[in-house]
C-alpha cells in the first residue's frame, strides 16, 4: 500500500504509517465526526465498518461507555494495531475482528447503529457493502457512512486540510482532489448507491460543513 495514494493492500508498513501519520494527525476531525454520530445512541451494539487502526471505534467507546462497539477491517495488521490500542487504553466496551465489508461476519439484525468513516472508497462493490449494513442492522437501526466528497468546494477543502501534517497547505486542494477523493464519491453517486439498496428511508448531505459526504439511513 502507498498510504498517500490509498491504493493497494494494507500491509504492515502502510498500516503503521497510516495510524501514526494520517489518522493520528486528524484526531480532532475524528472526535468531531464521532461526537455527532455517537449522539444517535446511548447504548446498544454499534459496528464500525472499515475501522482501520481503531481511532473512531475507540473514540466512540469512550464517548458511549454503555454501548458495545465492534470494529471490523479486512487488514489483519490494522486489527492488530486496534487491539493493542484498546488493551493499552483498557477500553472494555470495544472489540476488533477481521472481516470483509462486502460479507460482514455478523448475524442479521444484530446492530443498533452501523457507521463507516472513509472506508467505502475501498469497497469493490459499494452498493453490496451498504446492503450488508442493512442486513446486520436491527429494524429501526441507523446507518451513517462518511466519505471524502470529490465535489466539495475548494474553500471547504482548504479549511479541512489545515490539520494535515503530511501535505503543505498550497498543495492540499490538489492532493484532496487527485489522491484522497480520486477513488471517492460525491453526492450524486451516494444517491445512486442508496437508491439501489433495500433502504427506503435515507438522505445524502454534506457532513458538518466538511468536504465529506454523509449517507444516512434507517432500516
Amino acid at each position: 500500500m502507498n498510504f498517500l495514494s490509498m491504493k493497494g493492500a494494507w500491509g504492515p508498513v502502510a498500516s503503521h504509517l497510516y495510524d501514526r501519520v494520517v489518522a493520528g494527525g486528524i484526531e480532532d476531525l475524528y472526535d468531531r465526526c464521532i461526537s455527532e454520530i455517537a449522539a444517535l445512541v446511548e447504548a446498544g451494539e454499534v459496528l464500525d465498518v472499515g475501522t482501520g487502526p481503531g481511532h473512531a471505534a475507540l473514540l466512540f467507546a469512550r464517548q458511549r461507555p454503555r454501548a458495545r462497539v465492534v470494529g471490523v477491517d479486512a487488514s489483519p495488521t490494522m486489527i492488530g494495531i486496534a487491539r493493542a490500542k484498546a488493551a493499552r487504553a483498557r477500553q472494555a466496551n470495544v472489540s476488533f475482528q477481521e472481516g470483509d465489508a462486502l460479507a460482514l461476519p455478523f448475524a442479521e439484525g444484530r446492530f443498533d447503529l452501523v457507521y463507516s468513516f472513509a472506508s467505502i472508497k475501498h469497497w469493490p462493490d459499494r452498493a453490496r457493502g451498504i446492503g450488508e449494513i442493512f442486513r446486520v442492522l436491527k429494524p429501526g437501526g441507523r446507518m451513517v457512512v462518511l466519505e471524502a466528497d470529490r465535489g466539495a468546494p475548494a474553500e471547504i477543502v482548504r479549511d479541512y486540510a489545515r490539520n494535515w501534517p503530511f501535505v503543505p497547505g498550497p498543495a492540499a486542494v490538489s492532493y484532496f482532489r487527485n489522491v484522497v477523493a480520486a477513488q471517492s464519491i460525491d453526492g450524486i453517486e451516494a444517491t445512486e448507491i442508496l437508491e439501489s439498496t433495500p433502504f427506503r428511508e435515507w438522505r445524502v448531505e454534506r457532513f458538518l460543513g466538511l468536504p465529506l459526504v454523509a449517507m444516512r439511513a434507517c432500516k
